[in-house]
């Protein structure tokens, strides 16, 4: 890896002397080198090469005199300072490429058609690296909000925010070497919004798009239905993939990952299921540069024991998902084992855990029923088992954002509320008085069953909620851990009573629970529970730009959620740690589970392998 010695410890000594020299024989001996001016001579610009050979002799010149350990940020500023040419970029580059980042995770790919994706490990860790998308969110900063160009270079907006002009790089091609142009960009974005097919996650941007056409092989133009900034933050998710128009009108099906061409940074080699994943580096990426490092291998890895000594014993370097899916206390004591060499950062909250009722089956499809429920649920006693109180209790809106209530607010309402620690003994009275109006109690127990998936922790919290049932409804429950695939096709085909289950917030809006749970049709809605006061609530927040105005609307339905009838009952806001090894570098976590884990951007420092 051409220049990777820059990073190593022994060779990163330098002094002010060496800087001094550098500088002077990249630049000239003028203090502030003035900016290069054609003239009659030409200037002599210096190669990659031969800049690293003057760094080289600077650095072994300076380790006698005055050692003193430089880092890779040092170094770019330093070669940033003294070369202001295009080699020194090349320079930069070198230092960064290269590499073998084992990850981990949870769960395998349900799904390997992006647009049909329903589970988070398919949405964001699989098909990620493999496509591009049009926009996407800045993976190099932490705000959740930056959003810039993927396939598309820039864009225009014109007829009053209701028109997008996007122009596409002219240099894309797909992995078998076909170029990727306006007409798959058009072909994807009407997939995305195709009735009638499984779109539970690409489907979300249904509502700001109206059409789509090319205008000629590097532009697109796109029009929505209204102006709103929503349109941006839902086109930049990960699963508003830009798939080959050509591959899939031969009949070709994506959805087997030996069948996926691509466009994106990394390719797919191999793939054995509940094993490991594999991809390498596409060596005619677009981005220039990109992906920094050469391959990944992505094992999957349930068990938490199993991922800490991965972890200790440099199998893995990273998590390849949204979370280490260790709990705070597993995650804490491996940073404190591992010290400096583990970097630890939270999410969120973003995703919400909830009791996903089966409406349509007796006896839940009494309201009596579902209201019962969530007054027999013990929030605070979840937290605290789980995370130690770290994880928010949350309402049916994200906490504590412009949108949702705070949890000291939550704390004052039935469902919600405690009594000298304890679960309000005023909620456990009316949650058994509804039970008895609906025939159950002691002596005619409630019998059902709970499921989840056997990841993360969500098999414990199963178990904490099935023995509030038992203890508060005298409910006899059958709890039933399940594969994350398995979990899907049962929830899905309507074979469940009750399930454990997560909904990630995938924008920092209200929309992106309506429409992932609320709404008829909503992605985690699967027997399409709806409301026709929570729909007009929606509409009417939709309709409105006064931001206190919408506000007030989504507190509205969070109260209807909350306080009449609802078939998903918010549980907790689990907090989670994201953990990698410290030499992974340029990791930015947002607020959602937006962030862009496409891996193009990341590099180790020294260095990593596998």
């Amino acid at each position: 890896m051409a220049h990777f010695w820059l990073l190593r410890p022994k060779f990163a000594v330098i002094s002010l002397m060496a800087l001094l020299l550098l500088v002077a024989v990249a630049c000239g001996s003028e203090a502030t080198p003035a900016t290069p001016q054609p003239t009659a001579t030409p200037q002599t610009v210096l190669s990659a090469e031969e800049v690293a050979a003057l760094v080289s002799k600077a650095v072994t010149d300076a380790a006698a005199a005055q050692p003193k350990p430089v880092s890779a940020a040092e170094i770019e500023q330093i070669v940033k300072a003294a070369i202001p040419t295009p080699d020194a970029m090349a320079i930069l580059e070198a230092t960064r490429s290269g590499g073998h980042v084992p990850q981990y995770s949870v769960a395998a790919a349900a799904q390997w058609d992006p647009h049909q994706a329903t589970s988070l490990p398919s949405m964001m860790s699989y098909s990620a690296p493999l496509y591009n998308k049009l926009i996407q969110y800045n993976p190099e900063t932490q705000n959740a909000s930056d959003i810039r160009g993927d396939l598309a270079k820039s864009w225009d907006v014109t007829d009053g925010g209701t028109t997008y002009t996007f122009k596409l790089h002219d240099n894309v091609t797909w992995w078998d070497g076909k170029p990727l142009t306006a007409a798959d960009v058009v072909f994807s974005l009407n997939r995305l919004v195709e009735e009638d097919q499984p779109r539970r996650w690409a489907g979300l941007i249904k509502p700001y798009f109206e059409s789509a056409q090319a205008i000629d092989d590097l532009t697109v133009e796109v029009k929505i239905p209204f102006d709103t900034s929503l349109f941006l933050l839902h086109l930049a998710l990960e699963v508003m993939k830009v798939v080959p128009k050509h591959v899939l009108d031969a009949g070709v099906d994506i959805s087997v990952p030996e069948n996926i061409v691509g466009s994106g940074p990394f390719k797919f080699e191999n793939y054995k299921k509940d094993i490991v994943y594999e991809l390498s580096r596409n060596p005619n990426y677009f981005k220039k540069g990109r992906p920094y490092i050469d391959s990944i291998a992505r094992f999957i890895i349930s068990d938490r024991g199993t991922i800490i000594a991965a972890f200790k014993t440099g199998r893995v370097l990273m998590t390849g998902g949204l979370t280490s899916s260790l709990s705070l206390e597993e995650a804490l004591k491996l940073k404190n084992d591992m010290r400096s060499n583990i970097a630890m950062e939270f999410h969120g909250p973003s995703g919400v855990r909830g009791l996903n009722i089966n409406w349509t089956k007796p006896p839940f499809d009494d309201v009596r029923v579902r209201r019962a429920l969530h007054l027999a649920l013990d929030r605070q006693e979840v937290s605290d088992i789980l995370s130690g109180g770290v994880n928010m209790i949350g309402g049916p809106f994200s906490p504590g954002t412009w949108f949702g209530r705070t949890e000291d607010e939550l704390a004052q309402l039935p469902g919600y509320r405690q009594l000298n620690g304890e679960k309000h003994p005023d909620d456990i009275a009316e949650a058994r008085k509804l039970m008895a109006e609906a025939g159950f109690g002691p002596d005619n127990p409630l019998k059902t069953t709970l499921k989840t998936y056997a990841v993360l922790d969500y098999a414990d919290a199963m178990q904490i909620v099935g023995k509030q049932l038992e203890k508060y409804l005298f409910a006899e429950v059958d709890l039933r851990p399940q594969e994350v695939g398995a979990l899907f096709e049962q929830v899905g085909a309507g074979d469940y009573d009750l399930a454990v289950m997560g909904q990630g917030v995938l924008v920092v809006d209200p929309t992106s629970l309506f429409n992932g749970l609320y709404r008829e049709n909503a992605g985690n809605n699967y027997m399409n529970w709806k409301s026709d006061k929570i729909e007009q609530l929606y509409q009417d927040h939709l309709n409105t730009s006064d931001m206190e105005e919408r506000a007030a609307l989504v507190r509205e339905a969070a109260d209807y959620l909350i306080n009449v009838d609802a078939a998903w009952i918010n549980i907790d806001w689990p907090r989670r740690p994201w953990i990698h090894h410290s030499s992974i570098k340029n990791m930015h976590i947002p607020a959602g589970i937006i962030d862009d884990l496409m891996w193009e951007h990341i590099w180790c420092d020294p260095s990593c392998g596998g």
